[in-house]
């Protein structure tokens, strides 16, 4: 059952992403160039092609890490909305334009800040120092993006964590495969890095596609929760119900 459900959501994950394509390449696209610059000047920074002894690749991989972490922290919550305005819309049956995906991120912003920030530090950290914690983070913060988007009266960390019981395998079946595929690709960057800022550009855009799927994956995994007759009694907090009225810029 597990299986099938993270199949399930990550099917539908790749069919709304593909599916808004026209919306969600440009978004990717950004995110992907503005990491490739920030590598690449990082790399310079510590010597280049000539920096190849242990220490100064290890001082490279840690300041790759901050820079990908505060990229996440402040454009990483517009991505999420977006993602989650894509799941959606894609549910009511409509195509999720990119002005109004950018006017629902935006909206949205102040309350997904924090909670998105303490997330995905938490998750990022644990996957780059030793993967299983960052996986076990994910299980529970998996639908942190979804509560923040959609529910106003909850704290989306403490609900994530309840939502997520009973779809934590479905969970690790999405995230996992995505991250280890990062990570192989991960090992391409040292020669991308030498073939220039658009080599290096599109394996970032290989991997951010990929997560981008894997969050409309999560998204879908919410929308099935939340609205299974089945749900828990410890869950009746806030309804949390996740409307099949598509969102719109005017329901901030």
């Amino acid at each position: 059952m597990p299986r099938s459900r993270a199949l399930s959501s990550f099917s539908q994950g790749a069919r709304a992403t593909f599916a808004n394509a026209t919306t969600v390449l440009p978004v990717v696209v950004v995110m992907a160039f503005i990491a490739a610059i920030a590598d690449q000047a990082i790399y310079d920074a510590f010597g280049g092609d000539g920096a190849q002894d242990q220490a100064t690749l290890v001082k490279v991989l840690f300041a790759w890490l901050g820079a990908s972490l505060l990229q996440e922290i402040l454009l990483g919550p517009i991505v999420g909305a977006i993602a989650v305005y894509v799941g959606r819309m894609h549910s009511a049956g409509q195509a999720a334009a990119l002005y109004p995906a950018i006017n629902f991120a935006l909206g949205r912003y102040k309350r997904m800040f924090l909670p998105r920030m303490i997330a995905q530090v938490s998750i990022q950290i644990g996957v780059a120092l030793l993967l299983f914690p960052g996986v076990i983070y994910v299980t529970m913060y998996a639908f942190v993006d979804s509560v923040a988007c959609l529910e106003e009266k909850v704290w989306p960390i403490d609900r994530s964590k309840r939502l997520t019981r009973g779809r934590r395998a479905s969970i690790v079946g999405i995230y996992l495969p995505a991250v280890l595929i990062a990570q192989v690709l991960a090992f391409a960057e040292l020669w991308a890095l030498q073939q220039g800022v658009i080599v290096l550009a599109l394996i970032f855009i290989v991997i951010y596609l990929m997560f981008f799927v894997v969050n409309v994956a999560f998204y879908k995994l919410y929308e099935e929760r939340t609205t299974s007759v089945s749900r828990p009694a410890d869950d009746s907090g806030s309804d949390g119900r996740a409307s099949t009225e598509p969102a719109t810029p005017a329901s901030r």
